[in-house]
C-alpha cells in the first residue's frame, strides 16, 4: 500500500485525484495508491505557525485525519508521498514557502516514519537569488530549505526547465523532471505562422533553446536598456532583427519562454518590441506563480493575458492557464522508485 498524504486539497483542478489514479495504473493495483489530504493551509507568512497549531491540537478538520489517524498511517511502514502544491497568486515567500513541507516531514519522522519510506513531491520548488544570499526579512535560505527536505525524504522530487546542474546550484539527491517536452508538444500545434523563439535574457536562453532546436525556429535574446541605477528600463530587438527583416521574413508570432512568472515585470517590458512591430504574441513558461505586481497596482496574471494573444504553462501550479501537465512524467519517476509493500 502507498499512502499520499498532502497538505491542502484538490484545489479544484483533480491534481491528486489524477495523480493516485495515474498511479494506481502503474502499480496495477487500485487498491495501490490511498488519497488522504490534510487540512488545508495558506501559504502567507503565518503558514508555519497554522501547521505547528494543526498537528498540536488533535482535532479533526473538515473530515481530515487527526494526530492519532496519521500517527497510525506513518507509523505503520507504508510508503508515503507527500504532495506541497499550491495556486497561482499565493504569497511568494521562498525561504517560508520551503520551511512548509520541513515541518511536516518532521511531524512524519515523530510519528514514526522513515526517511526512506518518503517521497516529497514538490511540483513548483522555490528558486532564487537567495541560493547564493540571503534578502531582507528571511532567515533561512532556499537552498537550507531544500536541504532540510532531502535530509527527511528518500526521494525528493520536483519540476525544472534549468540546467541546475550546469548552473551549479542544483543539490544531489533532488530528482527534477523534465518539462520541455510537454510544452513543446502543446506549443507545436499552435505555431500557425512563421515564428521566432524570444528570450527575455540569458537566464530564459537555455530554455528558449530547448525550444527552439526542438521546433526548429530561431531564437532572439533581447538587448536591454538601463537606467542610471543598473534596472533595466526596456528592451530592444538586436540590430540584425528589425521590423524591416522581421516584414522581409514573414515572422508572424514572438514566442517567448521562460521557467517562472512571478510579477511580470520583465513580460512587460519584454514583450513591447514584438508588439511594435506587430507580432503576435505566444508565451509559455513552467511555473505560472502569478502573484500581485505592486508596481502596477494588478495581478501579473491580468498583465499576461493583456499583453499575450495566447499564454500556456504547466500544472505544476494551479491556474487558468496550465494547459499540460507534470503528472504522468512524476507518476512515472514515483512509480520507478517507489514500490507497495
Amino acid at each position: 500500500m502507498v499512502w499520499m498524504i498532502v497538505t491542502g486539497d484538490e484545489l479544484g483542478d483533480g491534481f491528486l485525484k489524477t495523480l493516485t489514479e495515474k498511479l494506481e495504473k502503474l502499480y496495477g493495483d487500485t487498491e495501490a495508491v490511498r488519497l488522504l489530504p490534510l487540512e488545508s493551509t495558506r501559504f502567507g507568512s503565518k503558514a508555519c505557525a497554522e501547521v505547528k497549531q494543526r498537528f498540536t491540537d488533535g482535532r479533526i478538520v473538515d473530515g481530515k485525519p487527526s494526530n492519532e489517524e496519521l500517527k497510525k498511517i506513518v507509523s505503520g511502514g507504508e510508503k508515503i508521498l507527500y504532495v506541497v502544491r499550491r495556486g497561482f497568486g499565493e504569497d511568494w515567500i521562498p525561504a517560508e514557502l520551503g520551511l512548509h513541507p520541513v515541518i511536516m516531514l518532521d511531524k512524519f519522522e515523530e510519528y514514526g516514519a522513515k526517511r526512506e519510506n518518503i517521497c516529497t513531491f514538490v511540483p513548483c520548488q522555490p528558486y532564487n537569488k537567495q541560493d547564493k544570499s540571503f534578502v531582507t526579512g528571511e532567515a533561512v535560505s532556499v537552498r537550507t530549505c531544500r536541504n532540510l527536505i532531502m535530509e527527511r525524504s528518500g526521494l525528493y522530487l520536483t519540476v525544472t526547465a534549468h540546467d541546475h546542474f550546469g548552473e551549479g546550484w542544483i543539490d544531489e539527491g533532488m530528482y527534477n523532471i523534465d518539462v520541455i517536452p510537454g510544452l513543446i508538444d502543446k506549443i507545436r500545434p499552435l505555431i500557425d505562422g512563421k515564428a521566432v523563439v524570444v528570450a527575455p535574457d540569458g537566464k530564459a536562453h537555455q530554455i528558449a533553446n530547448q525550444i527552439s532546436h526542438k521546433l526548429e525556429l530561431p531564437t532572439i535574446v533581447l538587448n536591454k536598456e538601463r537606467d542610471s541605477q543598473g534596472h533595466v528600463k526596456a528592451y530592444h530587438f538586436p540590430d540584425f532583427f528589425d521590423c524591416e527583416t522581421i516584414r522581409d521574413k514573414g515572422y508572424t508570432i514572438a514566442l517567448y519562454c521562460d521557467d517562472m512568472i512571478l510579477t511580470f515585470n520583465t513580460g512587460l517590458k519584454s514583450t513591447k518590441p514584438a508588439k511594435d512591430a506587430g507580432l503576435t504574441i505566444l508565451y509559455a513558461t513552467v511555473h505560472p506563480i502569478l502573484v500581485y505586481n505592486d508596481d502596477e497596482q494588478r495581478w501579473a496574471y491580468d498583465l499576461l493575458q493583456d499583453v499575450s494573444d495566447t499564454a500556456i504553462a504547466s500544472d505544476s501550479v494551479l491556474s487558468s492557464i496550465s494547459k499540460y501537465s507534470v503528472i504522468p512524467r512524476a507518476a512515472e519517476v514515483i512509480h520507478e522508485h517507489f514500490k507497495p509493500r
